[in-house]
């Protein structure tokens, strides 16, 4: 279902790419680092030696970079879509129940090369313009520490849906705008320890500051 749903999108960036009056977008983001708060997860409860609290410390600042197409409907309404990187850089924790001579407390870090593909459709009011819409988010490459857990494994999804909302200032050639990305799954959707789920109760999402330059 979310392959469909991405080729949906690609086609759509397709269509868009044949229309006329299309505007062209370089674009660039930041989001700053965050700390997500939720309950840790316990993990082996079967193997008291070995259970331990797993959560997520932090999220790294995200750099993005890409390009977007802009097609207007009237005067009042537009669609865009594009293809944007980024690189996301995670840090977990794992703390063990009961106490060991050494490691009982470890950070692991996770960092993955993304590929978003996002679709919008959005309004404009004067220099104001208003957007929402879905995003196909396509994992490139991941190196994780995670790996070396006793038992790990990780059978996630290779391409994730979210969705994103977000507001902008139109001066012509540049827009400056911020917006809302979130994914539609929990945080280590996928992952398991000893066929447990490292599935955590947060689902991942970041402010994005972005700047775009029309050719």
């Amino acid at each position: 279902m979310k392959k469909l749903i991405l080729l949906a999108l690609l086609y759509c960036t397709s269509l868009l790419s044949l229309q006329a009056q299309l505007s062209v977008y370089v674009m660039a983001g930041i989001s700053p680092e965050s700390h997500p708060e939720n309950a840790p997860l316990i993990v082996n409860r079967l193997f008291p030696q070995e259970e331990f609290l797993f959560n997520v410390i932090k999220v790294k600042s995200q750099y993005y970079g890409g390009i977007k197409a802009r097609q207007d409907l009237g005067s009042n309404f537009f669609v865009e879509n594009g293809a944007l990187y980024t690189q996301s850089k995670t840090t977990y924790s794992m703390q063990y129940t009961m106490r060991r001579e050494v490691g009982n407390y470890q950070e692991l870090e996770e960092t993955e090369d993304q590929l978003i593909i996002p679709v919008s459709i959005g309004a404009k009011w004067k220099v104001l313009e208003f957007s929402s819409g879905l995003s196909g988010f396509v994992s490139l490459s991941k190196q994780s520490d995670l790996t070396h857990i006793n038992g790990f494994s990780d059978h996630s999804s290779s391409v994730q849906m979210g969705w994103h909302a977000g507001i902008g200032i139109n001066l012509q050639k540049v827009v400056f705008g911020v917006e809302y990305q979130s994914a539609l799954n929990r945080m280590g959707v996928g992952t398991k320890v000893h066929e447990q789920p490292l599935e955590l109760m947060n689902v991942p999402g970041k402010c994005v500051a972005k700047i775009q330059y029309r050719f």
